[in-house]
């Protein structure tokens, strides 16, 4: 993998996917942001096993010359990026060995940094662009706020630590139980796609980006 991006706008992907990451002694991995550069695009998704973010830069924004993936332990390149001075860096790997060097155009600053088999990384499943809508960010934040009280807080029963979240008839229904209590509210969608008129997903509850 070889790409070359604007130092500002990295900065701000990992800084918005470290959020998610956690220390996990049992599944290091899981402390790595995953990073894979493709012919039109780039992706980096970092998360805690149950909950991932996920975001991507396209070639408008990113050279990319090289396609590749690594897993490179997130917060360690996040700081790095931060205190690299130059308005462009460096990404590549070699396909030979297991380290990810950071460097600029003029190599001024030049780290390396070991990676963990990216093969390892517990990607999630991508989820089908088929329930597409448009909510007012206030709304949203409020059906949050009436359901996250009801969902489970013990990871026992991870599906009871979710919303479930389904859209009908230009209206957004989201519930959140723990079996004992049930939270449930609806919402005026401001617009619904003809390929969502009917669809449903989840969310973790627990956590809020």
């Amino acid at each position: 993998m070889r790409v070359a991006i604007n130092r500002v706008r990295l900065l701000e992907q990992l800084s918005r996917t470290v959020r998610f990451v956690s220390s996990n002694e049992h599944v290091r991995v899981l402390e790595c942001v995953y990073i894979e550069a493709s012919a039109d695009r780039i992706s980096i998704i970092g998360g805690e096993g149950t909950t991932f973010f996920m975001t991507e830069m396209h070639t408008e924004h990113v050279q990319i010359q090289q396609s590749g993936r690594v897993a490179v332990q997130a917060k360690l390149l996040a700081d790095i990026v931060r205190k690299m001075q130059e308005n462009e860096i460096i990404l590549y790997n070699e396909e030979t060995n297991d380290r990810l060097t950071v460097t600029t155009p003029s190599a001024r600053s030049t780290f390396m940094l070991q990676l963990l088999p990216a093969d390892e990384y517990p990607l999630p499943e991508r989820m089908e662009e088929k329930t597409l809508f448009t909510i007012h960010g206030g709304y949203l934040k409020a059906a949050i706020r009436q359901t996250l009280f009801a969902i489970q807080k013990k990871e026992q029963m991870p599906t009871l630590t979710g919303v479930k979240m389904e859209v009908q008839n230009n209206t957004l229904t989201m519930i959140g139980c723990d079996r004992y209590r049930m939270g449930k509210v609806k919402q005026t969608l401001k617009s619904e796609s003809s390929a969502a008129s009917n669809g449903n997903c989840s969310w973790p509850g627990h956590k809020r980006a």
